[in-house]
């Protein structure tokens, strides 16, 4: 038997930078969001099964810490990050700023699994599930704006590559 789920809603403080509170409820948030918020609170760096009313504590907490502003700026960086890093296009400076935010990379994969289970049992907002994929990048872009990342180039021809970050085309949301 599934425990009911109930959204509890949190005041973000002012003191994170949050330029005014709002009320969020976990259907408010994207699956990123939902794991950069577990990496913030009190998980335990190992995975273990637990209960998702648990989760659910634990990402508020992560936002009660860090503020929804930077959760959502982080998401979106390690989305950019994850992004580049298929492609083997992460430079050693966006590597950097990836693990200056997230020092235990074995803690982001934990917070990814709790979400993925989570994900199952509350679903999110049509606002949450278009940021869902959201992607930017903590510095300067292998493609440099130009939407394409050079690969090699002589007389005759020039070879390049789809910036995964920005020359994503957005699908749109997908209806629950």
């Amino acid at each position: 038997m599934m425990p009911e789920i109930t959204t509890t809603s949190r005041i973000a403080p002012q003191a994170t930078g949050v330029t005014s509170p709002a009320m969020v409820g976990i259907e408010d948030l994207s699956a990123g969001e939902r794991s950069v918020a577990l990496y913030a609170s009190d998980m335990p760096n190992r995975y273990r099964t637990t209960d998702d009313v648990q989760i659910i504590e634990w990402v508020m907490q992560g936002i009660d810490r860090v503020g929804l502003d930077e959760v959502r700026r982080r998401a979106s960086y390690a989305e950019g990050y994850r992004r580049l890093t298929r492609v083997r296009m992460a430079t050693p400076q966006l590597s950097a700023r990836h693990e200056q935010n997230f020092p235990k990379s074995n803690r982001l994969l934990v917070a990814a699994r709790h979400t993925a289970n989570l994900n199952l049992y509350a679903p999110m907002s049509t606002a949450a599930r278009t940021r869902n994929l959201a992607a930017d990048v903590d510095g300067v872009c292998p493609c440099k704006g130009t939407r394409t990342i050079p690969l090699w180039q002589d007389e005759d021809a020039a070879v390049g590559l789809a910036c995964p970050v920005h020359a994503a085309t957005r699908r749109p949301a997908v209806q629950a």
